[in-house]
């Protein structure tokens, strides 16, 4: 029997992969701070647009959680970086106009994507999926109040600056991977040893 047997309790994982999951959560959180900032500031503030974006994150996570495989995790998370400075970038150059909408709402679903695969790449390194959404609900929730108390004290700058070290802890902590295609699944999941226990 391995080292990660079931000796171990529910909640145990290793302090990277559980660091992994909550500065996930936490970029996630000041993704999506982002967008709503932006499209209230610079398109409409209007229920609509919110819940559109909402609407749209939430289809392109469901998307990324069931497109097929487990590889090139660095890939997605750099596309969902890619998509947040695009998305400013229109939301700045297209003020006040609607016909950008479908644009900053296909940003949105990109980013929302990475939510999605984040939780096909992570639950395997998980005994119990709920300890995985414990740590991102965790993460996510301190991502959402440190984008708003950053807001204070860096204006809307901080919405564009704040991500990119939570984007290189997050990458930098990727289970065995970066951006290259190799497997999010821990090497003892291929041989029926990994900490997901019976």
């Amino acid at each position: 029997m391995s080292r990660t047997d079931l000796r171990l309790p529910p909640w145990a994982v290793s302090a990277r992969t559980g660091a992994n999951a909550v500065v996930t959560g936490a970029l996630l959180g000041v993704l999506q701070w982002g967008v709503l900032v932006w499209l209230s500031s610079y398109l409409s503030s209007t229920a609509l647009v919110y819940l559109l974006s909402t609407a749209v994150w939430l289809v392109g996570s469901v998307a990324g959680l069931l497109a097929p495989g487990r590889r090139l995790e660095g890939a997605w998370l750099a596309a969902a970086m890619a998509a947040h400075a695009a998305c400013r970038a229109l939301a700045v150059a297209h003020p006040y106009d609607l016909s950008a909408l479908p644009a900053l709402l296909a940003c949105v679903a990109v980013m929302g994507a990475y939510a999605g695969r984040f939780f096909r790449f992570r639950a395997p390194a998980f005994r119990k999926v709920k300890w995985l959404l414990f740590l991102e609900n965790t993460g996510f929730v301190l991502g959402l109040l440190g984008a708003v108390l950053a807001l204070f004290v860096l204006g809307e700058r901080a919405l564009v600056l704040l991500p990119w070290p939570l984007f290189a802890v997050a990458l930098a902590t990727i289970p065995g991977q970066s951006l290259d295609p190799v497997s999010a699944l821990p090497p003892s999941s291929a041989t029926g040893t990994s900490d997901r226990g019976a």
